[in-house]
């Protein structure tokens, strides 16, 4: 089975925190550098940034001795009718994870999907405009992939 992820932002933070939480997971606490980066996705507009943004100040959470508080009013941009058609876009992936085939489909028109893996490897890519596309992954490698929108 696999998963596929958009490369959006928001699920490029929330794949580079699960990483963290799989080392926690095996009991290695995050070295400086991963704080580091845990850091810079808190410190993003959750609008922007994901569910990544919180689930990395969960982690700098334990391992604060004090609270911190996130200003997201301040740190969010205001919403541009770019940003607002991205946001009203409606995207699925599924079934998710999957086995033989999955679906992307989207509210707004599909004009190409591009797969990797998370090293950033070209997995699959095809120009296919419509609202729904049907891929098989028969073939690919178990893991997660990312779907460059």
């Amino acid at each position: 089975m696999f998963s596929v992820f958009f490369t959006q932002t928001y699920w490029y933070n929330k794949a580079r925190v699960l990483e963290v939480l799989v080392k926690k997971w095996q009991g290695q606490d995050p070295d400086s550098a991963e704080m580091v980066m845990l850091e810079e996705i808190a410190n993003q507009c959750p609008l922007e940034g994901g569910k990544g943004v919180y689930m990395a100040r969960g982690i700098l959470a334990e391992y604060s001795l004090e609270e911190t508080l996130y200003d997201d009013l301040a740190k969010c941009t205001p919403v541009t009718p770019r940003v607002a058609r991205i946001l009203n876009s409606k995207i699925s992936v599924y079934p998710n994870p999957s086995q033989e085939t999955f679906f992307v489909k989207s509210s707004s028109l599909i004009e190409k999907v591009v797969v990797t893996d998370l090293s950033g490897k070209l997995i699959y890519k095809n120009k296919i405009p419509g609202h729904q596309i049907k891929i098989s992954n028969q073939g690919w490698l178990l893991g997660v992939f990312l779907n460059e929108k």
